[in-house]
């Protein structure tokens, strides 16, 4: 049994190592390529080798480990109000963004819409990206400092492995919203023991934002306010909606999920 510095080591080390990956496969597409913001393939493919090359660590050295357990317990109701969960949290998240006037930045929103534009965007965005973001922060951080923590305190070992999910966002704004679905994620491996529950929001999260995208350009960086055009009206319905789905699907969620 590992004592609590060990298991705050092998988180510390999961982050860094997290990092290190991210880093030097940015650098070495870097080398390749003119300028990155521009380039989707390169964006795209680098993201790629990234979250495949984090995989298959964490895997092999056992920091995440990965089990069938949940799955055979068949939990598809489950599955339904976390993605309804994902739906109604994107705009209650985004109107947070707005009250704190927070905004992504145009290079940020630029090299996001290059991602989705490219062919193979929606594989990284949509699939990839949520499993490897799973294994590192739910299935190995956040499995390691919940050791650490006993049952009464386990909520400093969420809020410290949502906030590293959000640092590692790069901004401000797309820092504090990752931070906020990072507590719910985290909320729900808590709940679980599994990261299936987290993988399936996240995924859930980025196919809403993807297709948005797609559909509707511009939209990314885009307000509630400047959504509903400025009506304060519509701006209140569209929470009250947002709301009704978010509400009823965290109580559902409270119920299904449990550890």
């Amino acid at each position: 049994m590992k004592t609590s510095l060990e298991q705050a080591m092998q988180a510390a080390l999961c982050f860094v190592a997290f990092i290190i990956i991210q880093f030097a496969v940015m650098q070495c597409a870097a080398l390749i390529v003119d300028n990155m913001a521009f380039n989707a393939t390169a964006l795209v493919v680098s993201s790629l080798v990234a979250s495949i090359i984090t995989i298959a660590l964490f895997v092999w050295r056992r920091w995440a480990v990965l089990s069938r357990n949940y799955i055979n317990t068949r939990p598809w109701n489950t599955f339904f109000w976390t993605v309804t969960t994902a739906i109604g949290m994107i705009p209650v998240a985004s109107f947070i963004l707005e009250t704190c006037d927070l905004r992504i930045s145009d290079e940020a929103v630029r090299r996001y819409a290059n991602m989705i534009n490219h062919d193979l965007g929606y594989i990284v965005i949509g699939m990839v990206a949520p499993v490897a973001e799973e294994i590192v922060f739910r299935g190995a951080i956040l499995r390691s400092l919940l050791k650490i923590f006993d049952k009464r305190m386990h909520w400093v070992a969420i809020f410290v492995s949502a906030l590293l999910f959000g640092i590692v966002h790069g901004n401000l704004a797309q820092g504090l919203n990752a931070t906020i679905i990072g507590l719910l994620l985290g909320w729900m491996y808590y709940r679980t023991g599994s990261i299936v529950p987290g993988i399936i929001f996240h995924w859930a999260n980025n196919t809403v934002v993807f297709v948005m995208m797609k559909l509707m350009p511009g939209t990314y960086n885009m307000t509630i306010s400047e959504f509903c055009g400025g009506d304060t009206k519509k701006i209140a319905i569209f929470m009250v909606c947002a709301l009704c789905v978010l509400i009823p699907s965290l109580y559902q969620l409270t119920i299904r999920l449990k550890r």
